[in-house]
């Protein structure tokens, strides 16, 4: 009976210890290994559902663009904003992406209670896998702390290229009157 019970609480202590591990992730290295989009939502005149992409690239390039899509005319001129940052900080991105957990998280985070909200996405390239993750107006902690962390390294120029974007956006895409 002691046998057994001693038994049980290793395999108990071996789960517990296994399931605190986490996975590592080996990322692409020759293209971006996170990126984050977001588009406005709600009622909103049509060129502001601009996608608003931000990449981080393993050599430390942050790259803030936004692209054509089916409604809004983007050209080659479009404003963008390429940042740099070192190595320490690429690993605390890509260790951040690993202590949450990031392959774990459903697909569908949007808050149920959101309609119309902005969607956030966050897409992570592996060697061996991808995922895109997200919704309208994610409140899960994991998904936050991984967009935080990418945000917190390029917040004001990010900021500074909505400003550029948007005129852009309204200079080159046609009025309803036009």
């Amino acid at each position: 009976m002691r046998r057994n019970v001693f038994f049980i609480i290793s395999i108990f202590v071996i789960i517990s210890i296994l399931s605190g591990c986490h996975k590592s992730i080996d990322f692409v290295e020759d293209e971006p290994f996170i990126l984050l989009t977001n588009k406005k939502g709600g009622e909103n005149y049509y060129v502001d559902f601009y996608p608003r992409n931000i990449a981080v690239y393993s050599d430390g390039t942050i790259r803030i663009y936004t692209e054509r899509t089916e409604d809004i005319i983007v050209e080659d001129d479009a404003p963008e904003v390429n940042v740099q940052i070192t190595d320490e900080e690429v690993e605390e991105i890509q260790k951040t992406i690993e202590k949450n957990n990031f392959f774990q998280l459903k697909k569908e985070l949007s808050d149920p209670g959101v309609m119309d909200g902005p969607s956030q996405y966050v897409t992570v390239y592996a060697k061996t896998e991808s995922k895109r993750v997200g919704g309208e107006w994610p409140i899960d902690e994991n998904f936050q702390a991984i967009r935080e962390v990418v945000l917190d390294h390029v917040r004001e120029e990010y900021n500074q290229w909505l400003d550029d974007i948007e005129e852009y956006i309204y200079e080159v895409n046609p009025g309803p009157n036009d």
